[in-house]
């Protein structure tokens, strides 16, 4: 049984940085809703977040929860679904000055998604 996942491919130099190269995580990432594992009490059929994601209308949210139960996949997913410019920040690493270099470039674009990592 052969795996694409763990295939080797005969990368070129021109072709380094791409899917081969993504870290395993990111390959694995969920493609869609149904993707997610283990939410079901909030992105089933005919929740109310998974409605809204899928009519476009979820405006802004705030995800809690443990290390690993997919508060960035969903963040991504989202803000992949609307097309929406992200910026990955480290809560712990980050300043007050990152924070409003991040504002400042989001007025320009009229809107923008922030994703805070601890």
């Amino acid at each position: 049984m052969s795996d694409p996942l763990f295939e080797e491919t005969a990368v070129s130099p021109q072709q380094e940085g791409g899917p081969a190269y993504s870290p395993l995580a990111a390959r694995l990432a969920p493609k869609d809703l149904s993707d997610f594992a283990g939410q079901e009490e909030i992105l089933g059929e005919g929740k109310l977040l998974r409605r809204a994601i899928e009519a476009d209308t979820l405006k802004s949210a705030v995800f809690f929860g443990p290390p690993g139960c997919g508060k960035t996949a969903l963040a991504r997913y989202i803000a992949s679904r609307a097309k929406a410019k992200t910026f990955d920040l480290n809560a712990v690493m980050a300043g007050v000055a990152d924070l409003k270099k991040i504002i400042e470039y989001s007025r320009g674009l009229g809107g923008g998604l922030a994703q805070n990592q601890r």
